[in-house]
């Protein structure tokens, strides 16, 4: 009798919240969705079995918002279909109306059209393609530097090269405030300071997988200015960025150019580990740096160690793989010789990460 009771109170209880939800839903007006912003389209990578093929372009979750990378997507994009000698025209849409820094020269919109134009017409069956991924960096607010691989055929084949273009928001959108490529920014670099070691590309296993990819140094954007520090838009760093997305990027800080440099699997974990030499404005002093990725993320695999011009003209390795000590590696640094002159010297190091390696015990530089 008394459950009886029990279930008829409960029963009439949930009744009364029924009828007390359904009159308060009645005073609550719709919701207008009309204002709502559309979710952008989200587009997959695949990893092509013919590598004449271009890889379908992938926006990496660097700086900036889903929507932003969208729109700076789309530029960019837009950028890469109007390089024929039919559609060059429509990149005055997507410049800024006043000067382009282009290539390191500040110049009108049109000159930076007819540039194109003209080398496409001297260049019969030219296509660019992108390829892997775009890079989203955040230089302020309203600037942001997007950086992916173009790959271009021209009449010998094909070739890639690590380009970026800057894009600013402009009350109509965003819009092309520069363009460059590392080549070329550092060739122009090079003939200014002397500089004999380049921003070229390497390939290798980087992360263990067993499939090789690109590795480059992105220099920073120059402009035409003998101002050291004003001469780099965002600061004079460098970046070593790769093709596949899923390798992280390396900071690179007071670097202007330099090649990364596959050092081979020093510490025994099947992957290739990673050094750079990085160039600055004057100078011939400088520290070599040799990282290794571990658990995700990059560490340097033995402390950076002083270098010299001297040393780099004598062509030997900076480091390599001490064959009598298991968890070492050789270096080979540079000091000034009580006679004055510069004296290179080897000095076995033990290596972090990988197969009887050090335990790394505090935080990379």
């Amino acid at each position: 009798m008394k459950s009886i009771c029990l279930r008829a109170i409960l029963g009439a209880l949930a009744a009364l919240l029924w009828a007390a939800t359904a009159q308060a839903q009645d005073t609550i007006p719709p919701r207008d969705t009309t204002a709502l912003p559309s979710i952008p389209e989200v587009r997959d990578s695949i990893s092509p079995t013919n590598p004449s093929v271009a890889l379908p372009v992938n926006e990496a979750m660097q700086d900036g918002s889903f929507q932003t990378k969208a729109e700076l997507r789309d530029v960019v994009e837009a950028w890469n279909a109007a390089l024929t000698p039919a559609n060059v025209d429509r990149l005055r849409s997507l410049y800024i109306d006043s000067a382009v820094l282009y290539y390191g020269d500040r110049v009108s919109p049109q000159t930076c059209i007819d540039d194109k134009r003209a080398y496409m017409e001297s260049h019969p069956g030219y296509t660019q393609t992108l390829a892997g991924e775009i890079v989203y960096d955040s230089i302020n607010t309203v600037t942001y530097r997007c950086s992916f691989v173009k790959r271009v055929k021209q009449d010998d084949g094909y070739f890639e090269y690590p380009a970026y273009l800057v894009l600013m928001r402009m009350p109509d959108g965003w819009r092309i405030s520069a363009e460059g490529d590392g080549a070329t920014d550092y060739n122009r670099k090079k003939v200014e300071i002397g500089s004999t070691r380049g921003s070229g590309m390497s390939e290798g296993d980087f992360n263990g997988t067993g499939t090789r990819g690109y590795v480059w140094l992105e220099p920073p954007i120059f402009a035409k200015t003998d101002d050291e520090d004003a001469g780099c838009l965002g600061g004079c760093d460098a970046t070593i960025r790769f093709l596949d997305p899923f390798i992280p990027p390396i900071k690179v800080r007071h670097c202007i150019a330099g090649t990364p440099d596959n050092l081979g699997d020093l510490n025994g974990d099947g992957a290739d580990e990673i050094g750079l030499l990085p160039i600055w404005f004057t100078g011939c002093w400088a520290d070599y740096h040799v990282w290794t990725l571990q658990g995700g993320r990059w560490v340097e695999a033995v402390e950076s160690f002083p270098t010299h011009c001297d040393q780099w003209n004598t062509g030997q390795k900076a480091v390599e793989v001490d064959p009598k000590h298991p968890g070492h590696v050789l270096i080979r640094y540079s000091e000034m010789g009580k006679s004055g002159g510069i004296v290179v010297k080897t000095k076995s190091v033990p290596i972090r990460g990988g197969k009887g390696a050090v335990q790394l015990t505090r935080s990379p530089k």
